[in-house]
């Protein structure tokens, strides 16, 4: 007889026990992915799924800390996917690994490993991100992705509320310049000219 968690209530039970004592969850039921989660002796392996351009160099970054490769070998194994990361994992650290790599929008899989004798050494000393760092850098992500939109922002208020225009008559230069493009918050009544690249996208 051996020990296990209940999915439900995460207290130890009996794995003979048809339903758990505490709760109630229907162990009988559970099924064989489930129990092999718990079983040690299984292993798991982390294959890395074609890589987005966009995504590419934190591909190689996340392949870097997992594998410990340099760089110039991380950025091959991106290039020739799809292809095998990692193997001899338990499940917990694969769905990690996997976790880590989703946040940069990299797909990986999950595939039982029954190749493995032993777990991976590397793995165990690598410090991988929890959930909600791997939230974090999902959501740095997005909003680095929205700011590279032409949106054109004001320098003083950040306000979206642009108007374009001609700079017209000055009180200061009368009609000299008077042709020019200058752009106007509606928001604070900020005025600027607009960049070069900007004029000329």
């Amino acid at each position: 007889m051996a020990l296990i968690k209940c999915p439900e209530c995460g207290r130890e039970i009996s794995d003979k026990a048809p339903q758990c004592i505490f709760c109630g969850y229907p162990i009988a039921l559970l099924s064989n992915e489930e129990q092999a989660k718990d079983d040690s002796s299984h292993f798991y392996k982390i294959t890395l799924d074609k890589v987005p351009y966009s995504s590419f160099a934190h591909a190689v970054t996340c392949v870097t800390k997992i594998t410990g490769k340099y760089m110039g070998e991380s950025t091959d194994i991106v290039k020739s996917a799809p292809c095998q990361l990692i193997s001899g994992l338990s499940y917990d650290t694969s769905v990690r690994i996997k976790k880590m790599f989703n946040a940069v929008n990299v797909d990986v899989s999950i595939m039982e490993d029954s190749d493995s004798k032993e777990p991976n050494e590397f793995i165990q000393n690598v410090i991988l991100p929890s959930d909600l760092e791997n939230q974090r850098i999902a959501e740095g992500l997005i909003k680095e992705t929205d700011d590279r939109h032409d949106v054109i922002k004001c320098p003083r208020c950040g306000s979206t509320s642009i108007s374009t225009g001609q700079r017209g008559y000055s009180v200061v230069t009368g009609f000299w310049g008077s042709g020019k493009t200058v752009n106007r918050c509606a928001n604070c009544g900020y005025k600027w000219q607009p960049s070069y690249w900007t004029r000329n996208r």
